[in-house]
């Protein structure tokens, strides 16, 4: 958890641009419980090609959409009683 922080506070550092993008789940056949993991895929671009990186995080976004809530969850309405 902490090498990961470090790594995205030196890349901020020099400059390049971050983005992280939705890359599938964990299979409930390796888990102990019913709940899916999500993972991504964290992205480095360039210094100064911002725009590029967002296009590409839009383009993969739209083909791999981020679940509203993951395997296994109620989502938060229900979770919290408000429907």
């Amino acid at each position: 958890m902490y090498q990961n922080s470090c790594d995205v506070l030196s890349s901020e550092l020099i400059g390049h641009v971050l983005a992280h993008a939705f890359t599938g789940e964990l299979d409930r056949d390796c888990l102990a419980d019913t709940a899916a993991i999500p993972f991504g895929l964290q992205v480095t671009a360039p210094r100064f090609r911002d725009g590029w990186l967002l296009e590409l995080a839009e383009g993969w976004g739209e083909k791999r959409p981020w679940p509203r809530v993951a395997r296994g969850y109620d989502p938060f309405e229900v979770a919290l009683g408000l429907t």
